[in-house]
């Protein structure tokens, strides 16, 4: 997609339909990169008509047809079911967004959401343990306005907690966005995995119309790895690297973090179940971490 907001909202509907329909068939990636203007998608781009661009993998990613612009580019060289649950996506997509030409009715949709976690680092992402606060613009795509709507967050992942869940936006006219800022919260928690994919679902109401989106967000945590283990017995045994019966040796490790986000102030615990082994000195502090 481009920077053009029509045209994000296209990309994170289709984002959804994957998630809803096709999860664990494709997986979703969205590229915002104005350049890419090499396929059908850009002259829309140049009319100033919101479109995306649905291909394999990213442009250049392991996933593309290797047989693409080619002689060999025939039915029997494409992954059918990969190709179909593309399709599936794109046409849960169409059908979700689909208004009728001269309809009068309202049709709302969420944009996507904004992240403030300026309570925590500022950086506008979700770390681990941050609590945030959440933007979520809601677009009325029909005909007629929206009264009085009420739009409601749910989710089930045991790594976030919603504190605050609803908000009443009012009227929402045709073809506009309202966005109430910071207007929905959340707790994460300590342990949520990097890279850790929330599924927010987004209830918008007006009278007795009903509308839902999925809006996501990822977290950002470290990762540690431990590399290695090292035995030097140098000063307390014979040397070799091997802990043996009567010997004192220091254990020697190296951590490196695996994750998308810095760790800071680590404590490492060693422990030993074996009786016959005594460790002297379990706990050691780690101040950061790097990714």
């Amino acid at each position: 997609t481009n920077d053009d907001p029509f045209s994000i909202s296209l990309a994170n509907k289709i984002n959804e339909a994957v998630t809803q329909f096709v999860n664990g068939f494709v997986e979703p990636v969205i590229l915002q990169d104005a350049s890419m203007v090499y396929a059908d998608h850009a002259p829309f781009w140049d009319a100033n008509i919101p479109a995306i661009l649905a291909m394999e993998d990213e442009a250049w990613g392991p996933d593309l047809n290797p047989y693409y612009h080619s002689d060999d580019d025939l039915l029997e060289n494409l992954d059918i079911s990969y190709a179909l649950h593309a399709l599936e996506a794109v046409l849960a997509s169409v059908a979700d967004l689909a208004v009728p030409n001269g309809t009068t009715e309202p049709y709302l949709t969420a944009d996507g959401v904004i992240i403030d976690d300026s309570q925590g680092n500022n950086n506008g992402q979700i770390e681990y343990g941050e609590s945030v606060f959440m933007t979520i613009p809601v677009i009325n795509a029909g005909g007629g306005d929206a009264t009085s709507v009420d739009v409601v967050l749910s989710e089930s992942d045991p790594y976030i907690t919603l504190t605050d869940w609803q908000e009443a936006y009012g009227t929402i006219p045709s073809q506009d966005t309202v966005s109430i800022t910071n207007a929905f919260s959340a707790d994460v928690t300590l342990d949520v995995p990097d890279q850790h994919i929330f599924n927010i679902t987004v209830t918008m109401t007006s009278g007795t119309d009903v509308w839902y989106s999925i809006v996501q967000m990822a977290a950002h945590a470290p990762n540690i790895i431990i590399d290695e283990l090292v035995i030097d017995d140098s000063f307390g045994g014979n040397g070799n690297g091997i802990l043996e019966p009567g010997e004192s040796a220091n254990f020697l490790t190296t951590l490196y973090n695996e994750g998308s986000y810095l760790a800071e102030n680590l404590i490492a615990t060693l422990s030993c179940a074996n009786v016959n082994i005594v460790v002297n000195t379990p706990i050691q502090s780690l101040s950061l971490i790097h990714i």
